[in-house]
């Protein structure tokens, strides 16, 4: 197995320094100590902000300093917007948040959708699988933004209103096992709608496919019963795809949980990123970028890896 892990890191890791220098130049285009202090600043104060930040070494310097940085996840440089805190209680901070939101609704969508696809799959083209396709089709039709403004309107406001309690969190956290249902079932629930119609159909198509190969058509001659062809040739083939997917839908819900960050004002990494890009936080912004750089290429690779491990046909030697 440490040929696809080496294959990974040879392929992705080069992609990810080409990533973070263009991102430090492309952030270094306008001065961003301008951008932060104003055109009106005192020079001498200009001045000290770059020197402390180290924008008046030359860009390799600097883009080997946070390399370094980034190894060995020291970031003490201070926020510009937010007094007395670094980047690294800011990215520590908002890490719990994000987890609480993303991962249930990963695993929630999953769950959902494999068992959507598992009916519509055992029932094609009849009525299950016309109602579940026409379902799946309008989620898919309907953005993640109007999702949540109409969950939030909906799920959070109009629902206290209607039954004279309130139930769901319009905004804000509370970290605790029991404030999670208040402040993340609603936005859990809202990432899970959003995600669900275009999960379903896909893993419906690759289990249709699986559920047409001839091995199953073959098993089926000599007798197996239905559910155990489904379950232990169709099923167990189709998840070297779904199990790829899995992994390569993870970056899109940590940058897809900022629309319900911002608009539920729970502190994660996607609402730091949008305060940060707002209050022109270079360090912040800076840092922020490269993890979810890392986030995204480290699942890719990931992807590469646990394929080789559930398709020994993948692997070199």
């Amino acid at each position: 197995m440490w040929i696809p892990i080496v294959r990974s890191l040879a392929r992705y890791l080069p992609i990810f320094l080409g990533i973070v220098f263009l991102a430090m130049y492309v952030l270094r285009i306008h001065d961003p100590v301008w951008g932060f202090l104003g055109r009106h600043a005192d020079p001498e104060q200009y001045a000290l902000k770059r020197e402390a930040l180290g924008l008046d070494e030359p860009l390799v310097e600097q883009y080997a300093t946070f390399l370094g940085q980034l190894v060995t996840l020291e970031f003490e440089q201070a926020s510009w917007a937010r007094e007395g805190r670094s980047v690294g209680d800011i990215l520590a901070s908002a890490l719990v948040p994000t987890l609480s939101i993303t991962l249930p609704a990963v695993a929630l969508t999953w769950i959902l959708a494999a068992l959507g696809a598992s009916i519509a799959t055992r029932y094609r083209r009849r009525w299950p699988d016309r109602v579940l396709l026409v379902a799946a089709v309008v989620g898919m039709s309907v953005t993640s933004l109007v999702f949540v403004v109409v969950g939030q309107y909906l799920g959070a406001y109009r629902l206290e209103q209607w039954i004279g309690s309130p139930v769901f969190a319009v905004s804000g956290y509370e970290p605790g096992l029991l404030e999670w249902g208040t402040y993340c079932l609603l936005p859990v629930l809202l990432l899970t709608l959003a995600a669900l119609g275009h999960e379903m159909r896909f893993q419906r198509a690759v289990l249709v496919e699986e559920w047409g190969r001839p091995h199953v058509h073959n098993a089926r001659a000599r007798g197996l019963g239905e559910s155990r062809l489904f379950w232990r040739h169709a099923w167990k083939n189709a998840l070297v795809p779904l199990t790829t997917r899995l992994l390569q839908t993870l970056p899109l819900v940590f940058t897809g949980s900022l629309l319900v960050e911002v608009y539920f004002s729970i502190p994660g990494m996607g609402r730091a990123l949008y305060d940060a890009v707002s209050a022109n936080d270079f360090p912040v912004t800076q840092t922020l970028t490269a993890v979810f750089a890392a986030l995204f290429l480290g699942c890719v690779a990931a992807t590469d890896v646990l394929h080789a491990w559930l398709d020994p046909r993948t692997r070199t030697s």
